[in-house]
């Protein structure tokens, strides 16, 4: 095989003559590091294509990928809708500069494939050169839920944990109608590509920002394909599922001795491009405008079922525990295990409207910092945590007011946030300026915070207990560089920093001068392999210096492992670092926008 050329994903050209995907679209498409491959991949029912708000474009041309951003507005790829003359070539629009012509919006149709099925028509189209980003309003709003007017979608600027707007690291569910199988064989008995019109879904993990997009590679044969331009791509978020961008790049490989043209003879890609929403976010606001809060009728009212986590067992040696659930609704469900009980507490909800901050993260002994969208830090201290009261001492966080939120529909596989309440009072502010690509707990007051070039800092508060104000803090100190690119980040505590890498493979980073912010470290340590979750969450150390850490796979179950001594053979023996689990715990714990676990306090003790 030999590499082709880059081609833009979904409708194609092919001389003068143009062909839908009935017949096989001419046109590039996008694909990436995926677990199942969109070619072959797995099938999206109609259910679950209503709620990610997917829908079919076709134009007189051929056919592309769509999804909803309002019930009468639809987001896809620029160059889906760009006119092109006999060569191939955009045609630049005089009226619009740095726009191109747009093919006749008459002929545009939007169907959606749901158990109500519905095909509206285009009545106006933008597009936002030089991002390969459209949006295209419709004769009739889409019914979406009985409802066509309430549908809105979550974009991944408005969303925080883990990724804080950046696509790179980010863990991606995406979908597209493209092509199912790409062309085999050689010589004359080739099979050329074939297309069903079917959607189908994947992940993927960025690796780079380029040209005004975020690429990705394809692993193993896992790919998407021509006919998946201007599909979305998500990203969970704390706030539930948030859209990332829309496909429209791909590098692709053909069948030796056979057409390049097209996408006939493609028989793989091998990397691909989205272009992202976020960053023309604010041009679409003003011209579909913010969704006015609508109170959902036909939504089930917020109960202690459906997507909160239960648990199954748990391991003999387990340590007291207590874990704070945030639904994408912006509940907080409470639960706590002692260890004199095998039986849980919980669920309760504790408090509401939490989905409003970018991040929250474990302060210490009961206390939380919570992240605001203006990088303001919040402090909480839950006084309830025993019993699971909605006990927030003074001043305690409750919503004051609920005018332009967005709401999405519920689902039993995939949540989606239910509302975003536009504010929430209380606590303290103890911070402001936190505007990081991540931060985390180190417990005991201590945060970690990567900036946008990589570099580690620490912090600590010295009256994280009892919510001192900015002046409390310590200093903040470098203490490492080049912590940018892990696909995620936590610490147990007392200086025990752990990293995942994009291989999935799980580092131990020990910090000597932790509780000082010295930037000396013991040499990092593999101490895992396939750590690849949708959350990890630590719960800190026990008295003899033991990890313990629980992992959310993306059907919810929960997993407890726990990094401890081992047992010496004599008294001269070295000790050694074993690993306890995965244990099953729960299920039930994967539509949680974030779980945190309370940090303990205790008296340090030697980090190895």
């Amino acid at each position: 095989m030999k590499r082709h050329k880059i081609v833009g994903l979904g409708i194609g050209v092919f001389a003068v003559a143009t062909l839908t995907f009935g017949a096989l679209s001419r046109a590039a498409e996008n694909i990436g590091t995926s677990r199942q491959p969109l070619v072959g991949g797995a099938l999206v029912d109609a259910e679950h294509q209503e709620e990610f708000g997917l829908l079919g474009y076709q134009d007189d041309s051929g056919s592309c990928s769509a999804s909803l951003l309002r019930n009468d507005w639809v987001v896809t790829a620029a160059h889906c809708v760009d006119m092109k003359n006999a060569k191939g070539e955009y045609v630049s629009d005089p009226n619009r500069p740095g726009q191109n012509k747009l093919k006749r919006i008459a002929g545009m149709k939007l169907t959606a494939s749901w158990k109500n099925p519905q095909t509206q028509t285009a009545i106006r189209v933008e597009t936002f050169r030089p991002y390969d980003i459209a949006i295209i309003k419709v004769d009739k709003p889409f019914v979406v839920g009985k409802s066509s007017t309430r549908y809105s979608r979550l974009t991944f600027r408005d969303a925080g944990f883990p990724y804080f707007g950046e696509p790179v690291g980010a863990s991606l569910l995406i979908f597209g109608t493209g092509i199912n199988r790409f062309a085999s064989g050689s010589g004359a008995s080739a099979v050329p590509s074939s297309n069903d019109g079917l959607y189908r879904m994947s992940y993927s993990k960025p690796t780079r920002n380029e040209d005004n997009r975020y690429w990705y590679p394809s692993v193993n044969g896992q790919m998407i394909a021509g006919g998946d331009s201007g599909g979305p791509s998500f990203a969970w978020c704390l706030n539930g599922y948030a859209l990332v961008g829309v496909h429209s790049l791909a590098h692709t490989e053909s069948i030796e001795g056979k057409p390049k043209e097209g996408w006939d003879w493609v028989s793989s890609t091998s990397e691909a491009a989205d272009a992202p929403i976020a960053d023309v976010w604010d041009q679409i606001i003003k011209i579909i405008g913010p969704m006015p809060y609508v109170s959902d009728p036909t939504d089930p009212p917020n109960t202690q079922t459906g997507n909160v986590g239960t648990f199954a067992k748990t391991p003999p040696d387990f340590q007291p525990i207590w874990l704070y659930g945030i639904r994408t609704n912006g509940d907080v469900m409470w639960y706590r295990r002692d260890s004199n009980s095998s039986a849980w507490q919980g669920p309760k909800k504790v408090n509401t409207g939490w989905n409003r901050y970018k991040d929250v993260i474990a302060a210490g002994g009961n206390c939380f910092y919570a992240l605001t969208t203006d990088n303001k830090l919040m402090w909480f201290r839950h006084d309830g945590f025993n019993n699971g009261a909605d006990d927030w001492g003074s001043p305690a966080p409750k919503i004051t007011s609920e005018p332009a939120v967005r709401l999405g529909r519920k689902s039993k596989v995939f949540a989606k946030r239910d509302s975003i309440l536009s504010a929430i009072t209380g606590g303290t502010e103890v911070g402001r300026g936190w505007n990081f690509k991540r931060i985390f707990s180190g417990g005991e007051g201590i945060v970690y915070a990567i900036r946008d070039d990589g570099k580690l800092m620490w912090y600590r508060h010295n009256e994280y207990s009892t919510g001192g104000n900015s002046d409390t803090w310590q200093a903040p100190r470098e203490v490492g560089s080049d912590w940018g690119n892990f696909r995620d980040v936590f610490s147990t505590g007392k200086g025990h920093v752990y990293v995942v890498k994009s291989d999935g493979t799980l580092w131990l980073y020990l910090q000597k001068g932790y509780e000082t912010g010295e930037k000396s470290w013991y040499p990092a340590e593999q101490v895992g392999v396939g750590w690849i979750f949708q959350q990890i969450i630590p719960v800190g150390q026990d008295a003899a210096g033991g990890d313990t850490i629980l992992a959310i796979q993306s059907d919810g179950k929960l997993l407890w492992y726990k990094r401890s001594r081992a047992p010496r053979a004599n008294a001269l023996a070295r000790t050694k670092m074993r690993w306890e689990g995965p244990v099953p715990i729960g299920s039930g714990w994967q539509d949680f926008g974030k779980v945190v676990a309370l940090l303990p306090d205790s008296a340090p003790i030697a980090p190895r």
